[in-house]
């Protein structure tokens, strides 16, 4: 099935049918074939022999996925949330993604890791992005739309090695890009890792304050690759914004800020949930950022200048 009207969460679901029928491939992860066929993102067929239900152990299961990632097929791990990184990434971070390297050996497998908010428990909450991107060789790709997609699932089968895919669980009836590109802007939106944000009210909302914002979505997070346009929108405006679902300490978007600032003298800042405990109890939860939240920071960097 294709279609340009299709969200996100279908074109995921194609290719995965795909993967399984055309390609022989192996999917693997806890309760695949239960509890909403992983957000509706992987085929019903109950007995598929491609399918390779893990059991609870969260740090072997992956290990398994990338010994048969070395068999020649294609392989995908899902790590039904992204807080289960604390235990999946070493088997990635050891073997998979230094294989060809290391060991001349090839690792073709995609690693499909989850985010979400809410109260889940501890490892199921949260964005984690910043633990993936200090392993060496592994691509890292965060995307939002349906033509992003495509173009990261093309990227997985002619490339064949590790990558490591970013999804979130508010981006999956997204059925177009979440990108707004205005001719003059005052701010230049950089979204990191598939934010819940609402572009069209955030833009609304910034109108108010008689402010215009183009908005991208950063795809190719390692090797970092800035989307088309990004630069000729930020080269007329007067900030630019990062805005980052996980932790701003020592996260992921102070990297891409101070790359940044090595092309351009416009000040650059982080927009990104405060540290707490997610998903212990919902008093000590550090939820995603809102649009009301981004508008309070962006009318304070504003009225300082």
């Amino acid at each position: 099935m294709s279609g340009k009207n299709l969200d996100l969460r279908t074109h995921v679901k194609n290719s995965m049918t795909e993967h399984l029928i055309k390609n022989e491939g192996l999917i693997f992860g806890h309760n695949l074939t239960d509890v909403g066929w992983v957000a509706g993102t992987i085929p019903e067929i109950p007995e598929h022999p491609g399918y390779v239900e893990l059991p609870i152990t969260d740090i072997a299961g992956v290990g398994i996925a990338v010994g048969a990632s070395l068999a020649g097929k294609p392989v995908i791990f899902i790590s039904r949330y992204q807080g289960y990184l604390w235990f999946n990434l070493a088997p990635i971070a050891t073997y998979a993604a230094i294989a060809d390297t290391v060991f001349e050996q090839e690792s073709w497998i995609m690693i499909r890791s989850i985010a979400d908010d809410g109260a889940f428990g501890p490892i199921a909450t949260g964005t984690y992005l910043s633990l993936a991107a200090q392993i060496p060789n592994l691509d890292i790709v965060s995307p939002t739309s349906p033509s992003e997609w495509d173009e990261i699932w093309s990227h997985f089968l002619s490339n064949r090695k590790p990558i490591f895919v970013s999804e979130h669980r508010s981006s999956y009836p997204n059925s177009k890009s979440i990108e707004l590109h205005t001719d003059k802007p005052d701010i230049v939106i950089l979204s990191i890792g598939g934010n819940a944000i609402s572009y069209e009210k955030l833009s609304s909302l910034l109108s108010n304050e008689n402010l215009t914002c183009s908005v991208f979505n950063l795809l190719w997070i390692k090797p970092l690759k800035f989307p088309v346009h990004f630069f000729e929108n930020l080269s007329k405006a007067k900030r630019c914004l990062i805005l980052d679902p996980s932790f701003k300490e020592y996260g992921l978007a102070q990297s891409v800020a101070q790359v940044l600032s090595d092309f351009t003298a416009i000040p650059v800042s982080v927009i990104a949930s405060k540290h707490g405990f997610p998903g212990y109890a919902r008093e000590l939860r550090s939820s995603l950022i809102t649009e009301e939240e981004v508008i309070d920071e962006i009318t304070r960097f504003t009225n300082n200048e």
